[in-house]
């Protein structure tokens, strides 16, 4: 059986597929960003898809997973590609298939698309899994996975070093059996990149599909949309951004009493739009796997929101530091720390979505 796109689209209005991450309503399967791409269930033999992939430099890796666990991890051609999922199953057995993208959006690249053109199964689809709980997940090098993959030894800035899969997002997602989805990119900040640039600010892209990327092969599937938030309701939203403001002002990009003020009202700003965009979000807001010295920033961020709206749903969350032994490539958090960031975000998450607890400690 091959499925184009008229009929994913009828799959996926039935409720056998799920997309995964943001997406143009016109193009609903073209994706941008981290931990995006499709979910299935299927009684199947085999699994087969047919995608496109288009990049520059920066290749675009992908996961598969079956039952939620990855089985394979690939580096994909540039253009027209046909990739076996999963073959010689067992054929009465349903699981569940994902194939997720592992590399961020490159934002200094003007096509960094991954296209899923057709599935091919032998066998039946099933009903998916029931995921209750909504999250997003809102951040820099750390939530796209940067140094999950390669040596710890490794320095160079390539595409190979993102996953999505060994990721605290993930992990959080799986702790919470939710359906999630990142917005992220290295280096980027709230109020300025590493290197102080005030365009490489997440709040600045929040609400278009992927307003980072620019560019002929990212706008014609449709990354400078706006973003349908009616489409994708989070139960809560966790902001994972400042390390970059703070490495900006370490290094001297910008004078300090400019960065901690634009900061402050950029965060605060920033919060004014989540709830603006997510009306029933419970927004958290965590940091700590590479320090936490925006901590202070951020909660004077979140009390002057607070003072100014009187929206009682807003947290800050720290994050376990990343100890020796815990890293991954570049000098980022490896496997380790995002487990233990996972153990106590999820923690978190779970008293307050249940039960209304303050996560805050």
């Amino acid at each position: 059986m091959r499925l184009e796109e008229k009929n994913l689209r009828k799959m996926r209005e039935k409720g056998l597929l799920r997309v995964l991450g943001r997406t143009d309503r016109e193009h609903p399967f073209s994706f941008f960003w981290t931990a995006s791409g499709i979910e299935f269930a299927a009684a199947a033999e085999s699994v087969f898809c047919e995608l496109d992939s288009q990049y520059e430099s920066n290749e675009i890796w992908v996961d598969v997973l079956v039952d939620g666990a990855r089985i394979q991890r690939i580096l994909l051609p540039k253009g027209r590609s046909r990739i076996c999922l999963a073959g010689n199953l067992d054929p009465s057995a349903t699981r569940t298939f994902s194939l997720r993208r592992d590399t961020q959006a490159m934002p200094k690249e003007g096509a960094s698309v991954l296209t899923v053109n057709a599935l091919e199964i032998e066998g039946t689809f099933e009903p998916l899994p029931e995921r209750p709980v909504t999250l997003e997940f809102v951040g820099d090098s750390i939530t796209s996975g940067e140094g999950g993959c390669g040596a710890v030894n490794e320095m160079d800035w390539k595409s190979f070093v993102f996953d999505s899969y060994d990721n605290y997002a993930r992990m959080t997602a799986d702790a919470l059996n939710a359906r999630y989805q990142v917005l992220s990119s290295s280096g980027w900040g709230v109020y300025c990149s590493f290197d102080g640039d005030r365009r490489a600010a997440l709040p600045l892209c929040y609400e278009q599909v992927c307003g980072l990327l620019h560019g002929a092969g990212n706008e014609e599937a449709g990354s400078q949309k706006p973003w349908d938030f009616a489409s994708f309701e989070p139960a809560a939203i966790v902001v994972n951004l400042g390390s970059n403001d703070w490495y900006a002002l370490q290094g001297g990009y910008l004078p300090e009493d400019e960065l901690l003020t634009g900061f402050h009202e950029s965060a605060v700003s920033f919060l004014k739009t989540l709830r603006r965009c997510n009306k029933r979000a419970k927004i958290v807001w965590a940091l700590g796997m590479l320090g936490e010295e925006m901590r202070e920033p951020v909660l004077s961020a979140i009390r002057d929101y607070q003072r100014k709206t009187g929206d009682p749903d807003v947290f800050y969350v720290s994050l376990p530091n990343t100890r020796a032994g815990e890293f991954g490539s570049r000098q980022h958090p490896g496997h380790l720390s995002h487990v233990h960031a996972a153990e106590v975000l999820s923690g978190a998450l779970k008293g307050l979505l249940q039960d209304g607890k303050t996560p805050c400690f």
